[in-house]
């Protein structure tokens, strides 16, 4: 991991059953997203102790914000000490502003589903153990402001579509292993303010 930090790893020994009673689709999608979770995360710390999608309302959940519609707008698991890989589920919460996920131990590749977050400001995967190619579907959710992937084993190329992101102002990509140049397609985001990246051939390595 980038941090160079770790996590116990256990199985919480807990499986939900989705019987959700709810009135919003958003309620059903974490449902969902609850189960799938709890079946291939791993959580030492029980920081998911609250997430029963036997509740009415998910939104009473720990690390769950929810709008005025009841539609979740922020999940905020950051150094939780979880591992397992993303779900794809997560691509859903189609109202999420804030998904913070830093510091875990969260692997696998990153879910090209995070693609349909379309009201996503910030995306904080920083410091894990996710591998694969940086998802091109990163590169259309416009209202994009934070972006960090750093600290991760991500390869391949940087994408060119990331240069749709016209109001990203946080770019962080480093300590990854990518490689290719950085693409002339950043040039078209006048917002942003910090771009790091460590790409090694720009280094001679």
């Amino acid at each position: 991991m980038g941090s160079h930090s770790s996590a116990a790893v256990l199985v919480t020994g807990r499986l939900a059953v989705v019987t959700l009673v709810s009135c919003n689709t958003e309620g059903d999608i974490l449902g969902e997203i609850s189960y799938a979770i709890m079946q291939v995360w791993k959580d030492p710390n029980d920081v998911l102790e609250s997430w029963d999608p036997t509740l009415t309302n998910p939104c009473s959940w720990l690390h769950i914000t929810c709008g005025n519609n009841n539609s979740v707008v922020s999940v905020d698991l950051g150094s939780a000490g979880l591992s397992g890989p993303l779900i794809p589920q997560l691509g859903g919460l189609s109202y999420l502003q804030y998904l913070e996920l830093y510091g875990n131990e969260l692997n696998g590749s990153i879910p090209t589903t995070l693609g349909k977050l379309s009201n996503l400001i910030s995306l904080d995967l920083q410091d894990n153990l996710f591998t694969g190619t940086i998802p091109d579907s990163l590169g259309t959710i416009s209202t994009l402001q934070l972006l960090r992937l750093h600290g991760n084993n991500l390869t391949g190329a940087i994408p060119q579509s990331f240069g749709n992101l016209t109001n990203l102002i946080y770019l962080e990509l480093q300590w990854n292993a990518l490689s290719d140049s950085i693409p002339a397609s950043l040039g078209n985001i006048k917002t942003l303010e910090f771009l790091y990246v460590l790409v090694p051939e720009l280094l001679n390595f």
